[in-house]
């Protein structure tokens, strides 16, 4: 898995290697929300289906599982950092403007 990484991913990678199936999920978790890994999660599940194959169902759930979840995780941040950004633009307005849109039914597009 020779990529060009910082050095601080390179150590994340390279811990997530070891660690196997749990570092596989760690990754696919960070790529999915925070952090970006481009290719690695895949890599790492090749390289770990390849070293035991009869754990391969397990290494793509967790590489799944991992992902989801971190995606559930963006979306809160998102979510959250929206509703704020939504307060401070929208100032004593917010609740009117709220209230409005509840009302006219947009909010169930």
């Amino acid at each position: 898995m020779a990529m060009s990484l910082s050095g601080w991913k390179q150590k994340v990678v390279a811990l997530a290697g070891g660690l196997g199936a749990p570092g596989l999920f760690l990754i696919s978790f960070l790529d999915s929300s925070v952090l970006t890994f481009p290719v690695i999660n895949d890599l790492l599940l090749i390289e770990l289906s390849i070293q035991r194959p009869a754990r391969m169902p397990l290494y793509a759930f967790l590489a799944a599982l991992g992902s989801v979840l971190g995606c559930v995780l963006l979306y809160f941040i998102a979510r959250k950092g929206g509703e704020a950004l939504f307060h401070k633009r929208a100032g004593e307005h917010a609740h009117a403007i709220r209230h409005w849109w509840n009302r006219t039914g947009l909010s169930e597009c």
